[in-house]
């Protein structure tokens, strides 16, 4: 069930230690980054080669160590980019997780975020804001379990390990015939081509076997010939209108994923509630409240898919409309909660499904 919540739920802090169970599969692991240990305008990911969980793995450019503002201690990190730019390996960061999680593995992530007065963050879509990325045991990529900034400033759920399959081509030959049976050269796999997508590399399918990435898939009929990229689905709901996003001041969130194709579950908080902000932009009162929660779709596509990194922004639908920055601080990335809900009894007072 979807759940989007036009009022807070309550977060009663209660005084019982909660245990939370990992897979025996995942090792524990937990990234807890204020940014105040690096050296100030280099690289996030260069500095902390002594202690590389405490950093991003790659595609961090432009995001650099700062003493502009701070939510934390004295330092944060500084996002950039240039206008035009899709910000590809530049925009936010990947973080490749030391261990991959495997069915039944949570993972949390806490952020905080500082968008200047200035900023602009319209795409031609949505801006992909905090994203998990999903491989089968074969290597082939399965796509995201994501959270979008929407043009409004509300926020944007985007599952693709469930609902509508589809297969991404990097290149093909000839065209494919929708209801006719495709089978993949390496793996074996078959399934039926159900629809054929306008951007033309994307077709909508069925099967209940696994294609693998890179491998040719052929059409039994046509005799069309893709090379696979990716096998995916997507379901996607818009949440947050009560409480867009705030400019000027620092805002925290923490995103929950279980992933699960038996038993799954996603859960979005935001802290909200403030009765006001300091002069570093900090609230004032409030707490973390669950605007988003689902436990209808799978957040896996199988029980042998792997979970294998996170990625912080990392790239534009649609370019950049213009040059600017933002800061982030206080990253925490786990299979454990972050502190401010490591003790908390959260429990609803009125959802609307």
């Amino acid at each position: 069930m979807k759940t989007v919540l036009n009022k807070p739920i309550n977060i009663i802090i209660f005084s019982l230690l909660i245990i939370w169970v990992t897979s025996l599969e995942a090792e524990p692991f937990t990234v807890d980054s204020n940014f105040d240990s690096g050296t100030l305008d280099t690289q996030v990911g260069d500095e902390f080669a002594a202690n590389a969980l405490n950093t991003f793995t790659d595609a961090a450019g432009h995001t650099v160590f700062s003493d502009d503002r701070a939510f934390s201690g004295t330092q944060s990190a500084q996002l950039n980019i240039q206008q035009g730019s899709d910000g590809w390996g530049v925009w936010g960061g990947r973080k490749e997780f030391p261990t991959y999680l495997s069915e039944g593995d949570d993972i949390w992530v806490r952020i905080r975020t500082f968008m200047p007065e200035s900023f602009d963050y319209t795409t031609n879509f949505s801006l992909k804001f905090l994203r998990l990325a999903t491989h089968a045991s074969s290597g082939a990529g399965e796509g995201y379990v994501d959270i979008y900034i929407n043009n409004d400033g509300t926020y944007k759920y985007q599952n693709e390990q469930s609902n509508t399959d589809w297969l991404r081509f990097q290149s093909q030959t000839g065209e494919f015939i929708v209801g006719e049976d495709i089978v993949g050269a390496t793996s074996g796999a078959t399934g039926v081509i159900t629809a054929v997508t306008p951007t033309r590399d994307v077709f909508e399918y069925t099967g209940t076997t696994e294609f693998e990435r890179w491998e040719n898939v052929t059409g039994q009929t046509s005799g069309a010939i893709g090379r696979l990229n990716r096998v995916s689905s997507n379901s996607v709901t818009s949440f947050g209108s009560e409480n867009p996003i705030k400019k000027g001041v620092w805002e925290t969130y923490v995103y929950h994923v279980r992933h699960s194709a038996t038993n799954p579950l996603v859960e979005f908080y935001k802290h909200i509630g403030e009765t006001g902000f300091d002069s570093d932009g900090k609230p004032i009162g409030g707490s973390l409240q669950l605007l988003f929660s689902d436990v209808t779709d799978y957040t896996l596509k199988s029980t042998t898919s792997k979970v294998t990194h996170f990625l912080l922004f990392t790239y534009w639908n649609g370019s950049a409309p213009q040059t600017q920055n933002m800061y982030i601080d206080d990253l925490w990335l786990s299979t454990n909660p972050p502190p401010e809900l490591s003790f908390d009894l959260i429990f609803s007072d009125g959802f609307d499904s």
